[in-house]
């Protein structure tokens, strides 16, 4: 019971806060370091959620490692500048992009052994799959268009041409993708159905469109330039609301759970921003963490992943839970537990009283 005590003592400033039903940002750190093996610079990391696996795409390989223990899973070899890597479960196929040669080379998610390669565009780049059309979407730089992959048969089954410099990208899953053009204040939007680009959207005065993540639920676009992270609504096409980007922007991630936003770029720092009541946006801490460029973020652990090219850093946040709540003014240390989840926030029950509160904290309101 004393150890208990200590534990809750520990989070004393969030009585307030649960008093009125709130849930209090996480705080983050340096959860896992995973040394990395190869040379070669990084580009993209991409998280497959289903396989518990991290693609991090570094020269000639793609760097396979198991995010829950924290494993050097393999690699995919013989990659010519490869840039980004992307699985389909279902047909046991991974993706990965190739700059030097103008090819996505395909490879067994299980041996890790490429099984063949696709000609592309020019100087391929960001790679996803979406989910609504069944189809892959390679980015290509030099060639400024996206080669349309369907992933059963190997075969580019259209080519869209984009105008500027593509860069990061999403899906909604549900019928668009969102590709930032980098150089430019566009954000280009993707139907996925007529495979065509459907529009721009702006992000002036800002420029630079390069970084970008989504909301799926409130219908909210994040997309990183050069001084805002705009925040788009993806029903109109408006910005609703800016905060301040990090500088060297190189990728942003957003937690739906939390509402949180992350950004990180080339300065070895992490902005992590909480989202307020509506579109209010603010930043809650700076997170030194050495690593540079692109990022990773998984829904399981609501972690995030980054790399200085020698290690994987997973950042993420224990949590303390108390449930359930009860109804009577009983020691509620006697009728409840308080766990260290490894993901999410602290949670109240909305309603609770400030004082039963305080006795599960260990001190009176």
């Amino acid at each position: 019971m004393k150890s208990l005590k200590r534990i809750t003592q520990a989070f004393i400033s969030i009585s307030a806060f649960a008093a009125l039903g709130y849930c209090v940002a996480p705080v983050y750190s340096v959860m896992k370091t995973i040394t990395l093996t190869g040379t070669g610079s990084i580009d993209f990391l991409t998280v497959d959620e289903a396989s518990r696996r991290l693609f991090i795409a570094r020269g000639s390989q793609i760097v396979v490692v198991d995010i829950d223990n924290g494993t050097h899973v393999g690699s995919v070899a013989g990659m010519n500048g490869a840039h980004g890597a992307v699985a389909v479960k279902a047909l046991n196929k991974g993706f990965a992009t190739n700059g030097g040669n103008k090819t996505v080379s395909v490879f067994d998610l299980t041996t890790l052994a490429v099984t063949a390669s696709i000609t592309v565009g020019s100087n391929p780049d960001h790679i996803i799959y979406d989910s609504f059309s069944n189809k892959i979407f390679c980015f290509n730089n030099s060639s400024a268009n996206v080669s349309v992959i369907d992933p059963a048969t190997n075969a580019v089954v259209k080519t869209i041409d984009l105008g500027p410099v593509p860069e990061l990208s999403v899906s909604d899953g549900a019928g668009h993708i969102y590709v930032g053009l980098a150089g430019s204040a566009n954000i280009g939007v993707i139907n996925t159905t007529s495979l065509t680009k459907e529009t721009t959207w702006s992000i002036a005065p800002d420029q630079s469109a390069k970084t970008i993540s989504i909301d799926t639920a409130r219908h909210r676009l994040y997309c990183g330039g050069k001084t805002n992270l705009n925040v788009i609504n993806t029903q109109t096409g408006t910005i609703v609301a800016t905060t301040p980007n990090i500088a060297n922007s190189d990728g942003n991630a957003f937690d739906p759970d939390n509402g949180i936003l992350f950004a990180t770029g080339g300065n070895g720092d992490l902005f992590v921003i909480q989202r307020g009541t509506g579109d209010t946006y603010t930043k809650v801490s700076t997170i030194a963490t050495g690593c540079t460029g692109t990022n990773a973020y998984d829904s399981k652990t609501h972690s995030l992943f980054v790399s200085n090219g020698s290690v994987v850093k997973m950042i993420g946040t224990a949590s303390v839970s108390i449930n359930p709540i009860p109804r009577s003014r009983k020691n509620i240390l006697e009728k409840s537990t308080v766990t260290f989840t490894g993901e999410g926030v602290i949670r109240f029950q909305p309603g609770m009283h400030s004082n039963w509160i305080s006795n599960a904290i260990g001190r009176r309101i």
